[in-house]
């Protein structure tokens, strides 16, 4: 009679299936992810099929494994697998700069980005373009910026907010 015992409910940080292991893996590397199998012949095969619930952030993924030894005899367990991505993305905002004008008009020509006091949604290609970097270890899925513009002229600061997601 086969016996199959196996960790349930993990939280791997990672940001794709790619990165998990293959479809079939050896007894050793099952037991080196913390599963254990036995027989009273011999385990003659390990393997197991996922099944993702394609969420973002997290991610699930039911694991179903299944093992089987010499004479035929099936077992069956699963795990959930939960992708979680806890590291914030990276932003570096463009530099400071000053030029000479009584408004905000002409900052365009400057910062390659209009000014704007409602959130606007850029591309990384802008941001770069305007000398900032966004990075993330998964992907960024968007950055935005907005304008917030103090004193009249000829002493007018506009500050400019960057937020990466």
């Amino acid at each position: 009679m086969s016996k199959l015992v196996i960790f349930l409910n993990s939280i791997v940080k990672l940001c794709s299936l790619i990165q998990l292991p293959p479809t079939s893996i050896t007894i050793t590397e099952f037991y080196g992810i913390g599963g254990t199998a036995t027989d009273n012949c011999n385990v003659f095969t390990i393997s197991y099929q996922d099944v993702s619930n394609n969420g973002n952030c997290p991610e699930t993924i039911t694991r179903t494994y299944t093992v089987s030894d010499n004479c035929g005899n099936v077992t069956t367990c699963t795990q959930t697998i939960n992708l979680i991505d806890t590291t914030p993305p990276t932003i570096t905002c463009p530099p400071d700069d000053s030029m000479e004008a009584c408004n905000a008009d002409g900052i365009e020509s400057l910062t390659t980005l209009p000014f704007s006091t409602a959130l606007t949604t850029i591309t990384s290609t802008q941001l770069i373009a305007a000398g900032g970097t966004a990075s993330d270890n998964c992907a960024i899925n968007e950055i935005t910026y907005i304008d917030d513009s103090t004193g009249i002229c000829p002493i007018d600061v506009v500050t400019r907010y960057f937020h990466s997601y």
